[in-house]
């Protein structure tokens, strides 16, 4: 993991020519990573653990590779679902729910929170990619990464990049 946090650390400093979306995301991708290792440390390592992915629109560049990186980076994946541009029925879900019986789940988008927060009320849900995320009810087993970075984080990143080593 720290290995993986250096090479991270080492993208966005080489960052200087790149657009402040793909630094943004570049930070999103770390808290991530941190939130991944964060979670993996809480739980037993004697148990296996296994996660449900419930995407709001694989079709979604930025989404595809939240979850690409959570996929690599932790091998409990039981189950992926893709909710897409339609509503999922909730029973499909409940039957993956089950069937898998996963220890959290990670969901990507406000689209999926919504639903893995209708079906899984006691679940240990990650919300990633939560805009506005004080909207939603969030209760003591969610776990929230806002996309939003405050406006110190932009210049401090902008000075990171921008700095000549």
């Amino acid at each position: 993991m720290i290995i993986t946090v250096k090479n991270l650390a080492k993208k966005i400093k080489n960052c200087a020519r790149k657009k402040a979306a793909e630094r943004v995301l570049l930070i999103t991708l770390s808290m991530l990573l941190v939130a991944t290792a964060f979670l993996a440390g809480m739980l037993p390592a004697d148990e296996k653990c296994g996660a449900l992915i419930i995407n709001s629109n694989e079709s979604v560049k930025k989404y595809s590779m939240i979850q690409t990186v959570f996929k690599t980076h932790f091998d409990g994946a039981v189950a992926e679902i893709d909710i897409g541009s339609n509503w999922l029925d909730e029973k499909a879900l409940e039957k993956t729910l089950l069937n898998k019986n996963p220890d959290m789940i990670f969901s990507i988008g406000s689209k999926a929170y919504l639903l893995a927060c209708r079906v899984a009320k006691d679940a240990n849900i990650i919300y990633s990619l939560g805009i506005n995320w004080q909207r939603f009810a969030i209760t003591d087993k969610t776990y929230v990464i806002a996309s939003e970075v405050p406006p110190l984080t932009l210049g401090m990143t902008h000075i990171f990049c921008w700095t000549p080593c």
